[in-house]
């Protein structure tokens, strides 16, 4: 394994990539194992071999099993800069989730089907059908099924059999999982994103940093405050790096990682993993040299505050 003097900035970028994904084209081809890093609107592929198109859907399960479920709005392509390597920046929305009885509905419409559509005989009672459905839940879900006419009823109450309208809904959901089908206004279940609010924690089962948890700080960028510290440090960075004692080669690296964070200040929604590989990069750079300025009381006041706002902000 190497050390870390011995990472390259593609192995610091490989680090971010916390996530893994499902890439699913319109035409059935599926990519698994795809590594990923996920936020709210956009997700980061560093894979640009991928065909990531618009309307394909990416898929990625929880701990909990729970599946969240993207749509492609922009593949996003971005070529190599400096040292960030060429990246998708996806442009995504989540799918929405149907509603508790449609969701049901279709998985029961779904058993249904697997269970008669190749014989005569129907299910006597859908309760008893392994849905993982509880008994009350398959029968508001039959119910919704009989008055939505997606299966053919008996005399007797929660028996069932597919008919026609029932087969067309989820062949269609097969084929077309992205639109609405007959009965479904949305096809897709169990898509939950959560997020977790902490001021001051005691005694809670969420795991906050000690000394056997394993957890990673990255500042976000989103809040006017922390925007404008950065666009701070980024002006200051510029007028003063000629005074930093380094090489031509590292300032040269110095300066790629500035342009790269004045890129994503143009952004409303700039990428937190690329400002903080760009800021990372920046401070190990830098630091030495800011320290000897400091030390040395060279303009000490004005370093001194450049190493406080990178360290707030890019912390290792």
């Amino acid at each position: 394994m190497a050390s870390k003097a011995n990472k390259t900035e593609s192995d610091t970028f490989s680090e971010f990539m916390t996530d893994t994904l499902v890439l699913e084209k319109p035409d059935g081809r599926v990519f698994p194992g795809i590594k990923a890093n996920v936020s709210a609107k956009m997700i980061l592929i560093p894979d640009v071999r991928l065909p990531v198109e618009a309307g394909d859907r990416l898929t990625r399960t929880l701990p909990n099993g729970i599946t969240d479920t993207f749509l492609v709005d922009d593949p996003g392509f971005h070529e190599q800069f400096g040292d960030i390597t060429a990246h998708f920046q996806v442009k995504v929305h989540k799918e929405r989730a149907a509603p508790p009885v449609q969701r049901n509905a279709l998985r029961l419409l779904r058993a249904i089907y697997d269970e008669t559509r190749d014989q005569s005989r129907p299910v006597d009672d859908v309760t008893e059908l392994k849905t993982g459905l509880t008994a009350e839940e398959s029968r508001a879900a039959w119910r919704y099924l009989r008055d939505k006419g997606l299966i053919q009823t008996f005399n007797l109450d929660y028996a069932a059999r597919i008919n026609g309208p029932g087969v067309d809904a989820i062949e269609n959901a097969q084929n077309h999982p992205n639109q609405p089908t007959s009965g479904f206004p949305s096809v897709t279940y169990n898509n939950v994103y959560n997020t977790v609010h902490v001021g001051t924690m005691v005694g809670s089962s969420v795991q906050q940093a000690g000394d056997r948890a394993m957890q990673e700080q990255i500042v976000a960028f989103s809040s006017p405050e922390k925007r404008s510290e950065l666009e701070r440090l980024v002006a200051e960075l510029t007028i003063h790096l000629g005074e930093l004692n380094i090489d031509a080669r590292e300032k040269q690296k110095a300066e790629a990682q500035i342009a790269t964070l004045k890129a994503q200040l143009t952004d409303d929604e700039p990428d937190p993993v690329i400002l903080q590989q760009a800021g990372r990069t920046l401070r190990n750079i830098t630091e030495g040299a800011i320290a000897s300025l400091v030390a040395t009381a060279v303009q000490p006041a004005v370093w001194h505050s450049i190493g406080q706002l990178m360290a707030a902000l890019f912390p290792k």
